[in-house]
């Protein structure tokens, strides 16, 4: 078993803020990260892709728009997103309230994500 203190440290990334659970250096296989995301209304996360890295996306409170290639998919409390390898994403909050969800990473590292920007 494993205990973490949650700190409540959010960082501010490129249109979004996250709040590391588990850092993977700190996970069984070195390579797994679990954080909090938050979108904040009117905001926007670039265009971007992971090299190895799969997310698992939940989303706990609000919604969001993802773009994945030529596709678009509303996401809302309850649904969750998998996102493979190589897979180019977006995500956009045009509601009125804050989005927040829980993403794992598996295979992640330091340098995994590609900016498009």
């Amino acid at each position: 078993m494993k205990h973490v203190r949650i700190s409540d440290a959010w960082t501010e990334e490129r249109g979004y803020a996250r709040e590391i659970l588990l850092p993977f250096e700190a996970s069984r296989d070195g390579a797994t990260q679990v954080q909090l995301t938050r979108v904040a209304p009117g905001e926007m996360v670039p265009v971007h892709y992971h090299r190895r890295q799969t997310e698992y996306i939940f989303f706990l409170e609000g919604e969001c728009r993802y773009r994945f290639g030529s596709g678009v998919v509303d996401v809302k409390a309850g649904d969750l997103l998998v996102i493979e390898p190589m897979e180019r994403h977006s995500t956009e909050n045009s509601s009125a309230v804050l989005a927040l969800f829980l993403t794992v990473k598996v295979d992640d590292s330091a340098g995994d994500t590609v900016w498009e920007d």
